[in-house]
């Protein structure tokens, strides 16, 4: 039986039912329970060939969706990367070699959660709605043909960018805190099906921002997999976002909320403050969107000058 698995409440962690989420915690075998809580859901991902058929005959109470607190549903994974860019957004241009950013675990935060952007100046930050692929079982050297084998499930995120920090040097930073918010679960793969036809779409309050589907990735999700796996050893709980289409890529606002939704996932919202009050052109930002097309075209980096500045800044 497909699985949905959340982690709720504290730690606490939840199949989600058509009704609701149902606890699980207590089925935990003690060496899980005596990890720290931020580190048991990658035992779970480990261990999940043992424990699920225990979490499918449970028949616990089901609780309302609307009555618990969502956490991010992994906290701690030992590698995040985020992939620049990856979708062809209509050219034919031929395919560079990918690029992917580092992200910590402490960027990492829950749906329905806020985040304050970086006292600090900076050109923009932007939103990236995305893909993220969650590893099940380890390995190095992993074939094409055999990634998917390797894929414990998939969640969402918004992927937060800071855009043209330094002049003369091109820079996206996404390592700040609550730069990732992920959620609202993990949906096993043998649920979600192929994740090449998924469709994306982030909500700027009520004004749809980004709209596009994962067929049209340049890189699949089997292929990301096995790039990263002929750098590093994969293990499981290692996440991978899948980067996200360009167009409609723009600048977040103090006081405005952010929603994503995946197919077959379901979405998430996050809210956005700003000690400096700054404001930026609401729509897409023209200048970052010729940078970015120009660094899928070999100039990779995008220097401060490549983004409208804030048109307005007022500290409070």
């Amino acid at each position: 039986m497909p699985v949905k698995l959340a982690r709720f409440n504290d730690d606490r962690l939840g199949v989600v039912t058509e009704g609701g989420i149902r606890d699980v915690t207590d089925l935990l075998p003690a060496s899980i329970m005596a990890l720290r809580p931020r580190y048991r859901m990658n035992a779970v991902i480990a261990a999940f060939d043992d424990l699920r058929a225990a979490f499918e005959r449970h028949d616990g109470p089901v609780l309302p969706l609307e009555e618990v607190s969502l956490d991010a549903p992994l906290t701690h994974p030992e590698l995040t990367l985020c992939t620049f860019a990856n979708y062809r957004q209509g050219g034919t241009h031929e395919r560079a070699m990918p690029v992917f950013w580092l992200k910590p675990a402490d960027a990492i935060t829950g749906p329905g959660s806020s985040v304050s952007l970086p006292d600090m100046a900076l050109g923009a930050v932007h939103h990236e709605a995305e893909l993220v692929v969650i590893i099940g079982k380890g390995g190095r050297d992993i074939t094409v043909e055999q990634a998917l084998d390797h894929v414990f499930g998939y969640t969402a995120t918004i992927d937060l960018n800071v855009r043209g920090i330094l002049d003369d040097q091109g820079i996206a930073v996404n390592a700040h805190e609550g730069f990732g918010s992920l959620g609202p679960w993990i949906v096993t793969a043998d649920e979600l099906g192929s994740p090449q036809d998924l469709n994306v779409r982030l909500w700027q309050g009520e004004t749809l921002r980004q709209d596009y589907s994962t067929s049209d990735m340049e890189y699949s999700v089997a292929e990301l997999i096995a790039f990263v796996s002929g750098i590093a050893t994969l293990e499981p709980g290692d996440l991978i976002a899948c980067g996200t289409d360009m167009r409609g890529v723009g600048p977040v606002q103090h006081g405005e909320t952010y929603r994503i939704e995946i197919d077959r996932i379901g979405g998430f919202t996050l809210s956005v403050t700003d000690p400096r009050r700054r404001v930026w052109p609401s729509d897409v930002d023209p200048k970052a969107d010729e940078a970015l097309q120009a660094a899928r075209n070999g100039s990779f980096f995008m220097g401060a000058n490549a983004f409208t500045p804030a048109i307005e800044e007022a500290v409070s």
